[in-house]
């Protein structure tokens, strides 16, 4: 139901009434403009970060493509089992470094995917999408309080005696008028609450699962190359047979035997 309004002098229990009620009016305009600076404050943070994450997710795809530019190189340069050179020179042990490369490469790519979605997308969607919302709903609100300021003072400039059909017309203009502008209000407040609770919860989350990524990306590349210890401990006598082979052929070569 539509409260009444009058132009009538108050008593003293409605004039403290209205002077808390200015009280608490102010104190939500001081929150909102707090809760607007943080906002704001908040955008340019994320752009730089932003910025930070999408350049570090374009240095992790050029990583992958050196990965596989370099795996491809090996396997090139291997050969394969049917190859007798290679198979001279160990090519289908570098055949297994070369798959395992692949793989090292596979994952690297995988974080790049994940960082990019937990990180990148969250931070361009918070300053496109959220604090875009917040500029909307606060001009919504600036027109909306423009409007209630008008149809109050329209309301208040009534003069004693005029017609009772023109003293209804700007009750409800000022009625819904107020009622827009406590819409308004309200949705401003929502909009910045919830930017309030992304900053608590949300960027760390994002962070955390970042860092959860890193994690499982360098535990999957050392269990792998763990698997390839095997192979890349056995040349380690390469060098020790090759000089001992290099002796005794010398030695043959002057007849020192």
């Amino acid at each position: 139901m539509k409260p009444v309004l009058h132009c009538a002098g108050t008593s003293l229990s409605q004039l403290f009434s209205e002077n808390w009620i200015l009280a608490l009016v102010i104190l939500i305009y001081v929150i909102i403009q707090s809760l607007e600076e943080s906002a704001e404050s908040l955008r340019d943070r994320c752009l730089k970060f932003y910025k930070g994450c999408h350049k570090y997710t374009e240095g992790l795809g050029e990583a992958y493509d050196g990965d596989i530019a370099f795996a491809s190189s090996l396997e090139t340069f291997g050969g394969g089992h049917n190859d007798p050179i290679s198979v001279a020179f160990g090519g289908p042990v570098m055949t297994k470094f070369t798959i395992a490369l692949r793989e090292i490469g596979t994952y690297k790519e995988v974080l790049r995917s994940q960082v990019e979605h937990i990180l990148n997308d969250r931070l361009l969607q918070f300053v496109e999408i959220d604090l875009h919302e917040v500029k909307d709903t606060r001009k919504h609100f600036d027109k909306a309080s423009l409007l209630y300021d008008q149809a109050r003072e329209k309301y208040l400039s009534l003069k004693k005696g005029t017609k009772a059909d023109i003293v209804t017309v700007l009750e409800d203009e000022l009625y819904s008028a107020r009622s827009s502008f406590e819409q308004t209000r309200f949705n401003l407040v929502t909009a910045l609450s919830n930017i309030e609770a992304k900053k608590r919860f949300e960027f760390l989350e994002a962070v955390s699962g970042t860092m959860d990524a890193h994690l499982r990306y360098f535990k999957q590349g050392y269990e792998l190359l763990h698997q390839m210890e095997p192979y890349i401990h056995q040349v380690h006598p390469y060098p020790l047979l090759n000089a001992l082979f290099m002796y005794f052929s010398s030695c043959v070569a002057y007849k020192l035997l």
